[in-house]
């Protein structure tokens, strides 16, 4: 039997010491703003991306699905997914895409 890893993405904002304790995977979110595109805490920090909302003319009009690539930086994700929602959010496309 393959291995069984949790995945989640970076919008479920889990505490470090949760996300470590069980091992949690988490796929980065992609933040736009304006021409900028950003990749939610490796290229954003929480702490700049609400200075921006304050400050930035360009609020983020999009949050878009993380590439394949990204969803297959960990090798859990290369088998596929299985989303336990009933409503398949954005950010599981990716993985799934590339599930064979």
């Amino acid at each position: 039997m393959g291995r069984i890893a949790i995945v989640t993405d970076s919008v479920a904002n889990l505490p470090p010491e949760l996300v470590e304790r069980y091992d949690i995977h988490v796929v980065p979110a992609l933040l736009v703003f304006g021409e900028q595109t950003f990749r939610d805490g490796v290229d954003i920090t929480p702490q700049e991306f609400y200075r921006r909302l304050r400050e930035d003319r360009h609020l983020p009009t999009t949050t878009s699905a993380p590439s394949v690539g990204d969803s297959l930086a960990n090798p859990c994700c290369s088998k596929g997914s299985c989303p336990l929602q009933a409503r398949e959010p954005v950010t599981t496309q990716p993985a799934q895409e590339a599930s064979p």
